[in-house]
């Protein structure tokens, strides 16, 4: 019966979600029937995924919740279980669904103290914060972490209960500032960063608190939530600009540069010297990344202006970066299509560059566009049988098939179709593509 079934698919669905809502199920649909419980425990123990443990433990928390000793259990689980992610879930149960037990509060708070496991410490202190928020000595507590406890994770998990539980009592606004400036963990004052600038926006101050950490935070996580913050906030006060155009040209750390660019490209975009920024950067940053995106913002918000088809030509061409001349390339073959001499751009790279996914992409892309060209089919059959590519991962495209795949799709009736296709089916070094050409083969002949 379906039971039966679903206890098959926990036991050896390979997928965890199949096996997660299984789990549910029989827990929810079954509950009466002897043995279920026991199973369940046993799947807490065994099941390789945590999401599966996970749901197992609520549902013998929740379901089985009046049973006697469910909650000895659950305490076992959090004091005992190896996995933390068993014990996060039992502490989560135990608060919610025994709060009103005497000595509940006394063990989340030793759980504080001891898991080994940040998740599982932050899960206590969110528990505690939020239910038994209004017990008396709850802030205080919170607020002993927040200055005292050697753990940044509980730290920073009781800066963000304080924040948004109890903005609006005195002092909090201080006790954060003071998170900023001197706690030693960068996860504490970024999220101190990101309380104050979304929870005390309008006060005095904090612009000037938040520059500070953009040109002084040793850490660049903070500097950029800082740097996120002003963008989106304070985008229209004075020198807001100059401060971002400084981050860009002068941040030491990729992912500052990057976001400074992002907001300027999409905020400050009609203001004089912006394209010309993004050009510096497109020629002049050392990281792929900070390159790509100025090509990309130049490429979309800049089209029309003159000499941007012959920017990204060059990055197509001489870029050391293959995600780099990837952007460049898609960007030109779609934005630029009808221009004279894209077709020769695209063949070039098809042809020649040292990478695979640049290549894959420019046989995509004159696939899409450029189909009805004479000499595609021979260019298609050059490359199915002369690209370069050798496998190193399972998820890599390669362009022998990008190219195989559009001939056989577009030229089905040309007469080298079929034996370019039987050739790659049994000679092609590349397995996976010797198997697609098999398969397809197979279908052609049905």
């Amino acid at each position: 019966g379906i039971l039966e079934l679903l206890k098959q698919w926990v036991n050896s669905d390979e997928d965890s979600d199949v096996r997660r809502e299984a789990v549910k199920q029989i827990a929810t649909g079954w509950k009466g029937k002897p043995g279920i419980l026991e199973l369940l425990k046993q799947w807490v123990e065994y099941d390789e995924n945590w999401d599966v443990r996970g749901e197992a433990v609520k549902q013998i928390a929740t379901v089985w919740k009046h049973e006697e000793g469910i909650l000895e259990l659950l305490k076992q689980w959090v004091n005992s279980d190896e996995d933390s992610d068993v014990r996060r879930e039992a502490v989560k149960q135990i608060a919610t669904g025994w709060k009103g037990k005497p000595g509940i509060l006394e063990l989340l708070k030793q759980w504080v103290e001891y898991d080994e496991n940040w998740d599982v410490r932050g899960e206590a202190v969110k528990q505690i914060a939020t239910v038994w928020k209004h017990e008396e000595g709850i802030l205080e507590l919170l607020k002993q972490w927040v200055n005292s406890d050697e753990d940044s994770d509980v730290r920073r998990e009781a800066v963000k209960q304080i924040a948004t539980g109890w903005k609006n009592q005195p002092g909090i606004l201080e006790l954060l500032k003071q998170r900023v400036k001197s706690d030693e963990n960068w996860q504490v004052r970024r999220e101190a960063v990101r309380q104050i600038a979304t929870g005390w926006k309008n006060q005095p101050g904090i612009l000037e608190l938040l520059k500070q950490r953009v040109n002084s935070d040793e850490d660049s996580d903070v500097r950029l939530e800082a740097v996120k913050q002003i963008a989106t906030g304070w985008k229209n006060q004075p020198g807001i600009l100059e401060l971002l155009k400084q981050r860009v040209n002068s941040d030491e750390d990729s992912d500052v540069r990057l976001e400074a660019l992002q907001q300027i490209a999409t905020g400050w975009k009609n203001q004089p010297g912006i394209l010309e920024l993004l050009k510096q950067r497109v020629k002049s940053d050392e990281n792929w990344q900070v390159r790509g995106e100025a090509v990309k913002q130049i490429a979309t918000g800049w089209k029309n202006q003159p000499g941007i088809l012959e920017l990204l030509k060059q990055r197509v061409n001489s870029d050391e970066d293959s995600d780099v001349r990837l952007e460049a390339l898609q960007q030109i073959a779609t934005g630029w299509k009808n221009q004279p001499g894209i077709l020769e751009l695209l063949k070039q790279k098809v042809e020649s560059d040292e990478n695979w996914q640049v290549r894959g992409e420019a046989v995509k892309q004159i696939a899409t566009g450029w189909k009805n060209q004479p000499g595609i089919v021979e260019l298609f059959d050059h490359t199915v049988l002369n690209d370069p590519f050798q496998r190193e991962h399972e998820f890599q495209t390669n362009p022998r098939q990008i190219a195989l795949e559009a001939i056989v799709k577009q030229y089905p009736d040309h007469p080298q179709t079929l034996p370019l296709l039987q050739d790659r089916a049994e000679n092609d070094p590349d397995e996976k593509l010797r198997k697609w050409a098999k398969e397809k083969l197979r279908q052609l002949e049905n």
